[in-house]
């Protein structure tokens, strides 16, 4: 972070109160609420990006004798799960709360060819999300074992109560899980949906 930055932004206090990051010259800023309702920036970065190795087995390889296109999704949502669950959000929380995550698009860039037995280093990263969460689309980069991009995988989705089948809010500690992960360069906001009864 540049130190005139840091200088100027540090402790630079705002009357609003802010319940998301905040992006300054593309650095995260995150905020401490005080009595006296102003509120004081502080940089923090980041959690590092996710990653995950992946192994293409048997089942993933079609008659052209390499990787399936649903098996590129598949893969994808594989560690979009496991990146929760060690962020400490796993299936059994989603269970216990009754709601999951519900996919309105997905989109893949097929690049080059995977075929059996090769290895694959996907990520997770937000590319936009509203400021509660309750909508988000994450991209993933599925790269090779010598080092080549396969693919671009891009999701856009939100998340459902399993009880009213209809849109919910998330939960705060799945919100901070959101609120500190990665964004891509052109990260931007979603409008806020309004959540209905």
């Amino acid at each position: 972070m540049p130190t005139s930055l840091a200088r100027s932004l540090a402790w630079r206090r705002i009357s609003a109160r802010v319940s998301s990051p905040l992006l300054i010259n593309g650095l995260p800023f995150r905020s401490v609420s005080h009595k006296n309702s102003t509120t004081v920036l502080f940089w923090r970065p980041f959690m590092s990006r996710y990653h995950k190795q992946v192994e293409i087995r048997w089942s993933d390889i079609d008659a052209n004798q390499h990787m399936r296109h649903t098996a590129y999704a598949d893969l994808c949502t594989h560690t979009r799960l496991e990146w929760l669950q060690d962020a400490g959000f796993g299936a059994d929380r989603f269970f216990q709360l009754g709601f999951g995550p519900v996919i309105f698009k997905e989109t893949t860039e097929y690049l080059r060819e995977v075929k059996l037995g090769m290895r694959l280093d996907i990520d997770v990263v937000l590319v936009a999300s509203s400021a509660d969460h309750q909508r988000w689309v994450l991209r993933q980069q599925m790269v090779r074992d010598d080092g080549k991009l396969a693919a671009h995988y891009e999701v856009a989705g939100a998340w459902l109560d399993l009880s009213t089948r209809k849109l919910t809010t998330p939960p705060a500690e799945l919100q901070a899980i959101f609120d500190d992960m990665p964004r891509s360069e052109d990260y931007h906001e979603l409008p806020q949906s309004r959540v209905k009864p």
